[in-house]
């Protein structure tokens, strides 16, 4: 049912912050219409990059940026650090 304990845990958004950017610019992708490929070439982010970042994974915050641009989104709060 759960893949983690992140997953059972209710502050998990807290824990998690990409979590939850994740989950708005996958639906953000869905109100759009842009596949995944289209996303990659509106934003110059790696389809690979944002198939990983939708998967759960990391993203540097230029990346998040140029996403969000693509998006027309704001991300104001929860922007990831450089790693």
């Amino acid at each position: 049912k759960y893949n983690s304990v992140i997953d059972e845990n209710p502050l998990s958004d807290k824990i998690n912050p990409m979590k939850k950017i994740s989950e708005s610019v996958r639906q953000k992708i869905a109100e759009s219409g842009m596949t995944q490929s289209q996303l990659s070439e509106a934003s110059g982010v790696s389809q690979g990059r944002i198939s990983e970042f939708l998967s759960g994974g990391t993203i540097n915050s230029d990346n998040l940026d140029k996403i969000a641009a693509a998006l027309f989104l704001k991300i104001l709060q929860f922007r990831p650090k450089d790693s």
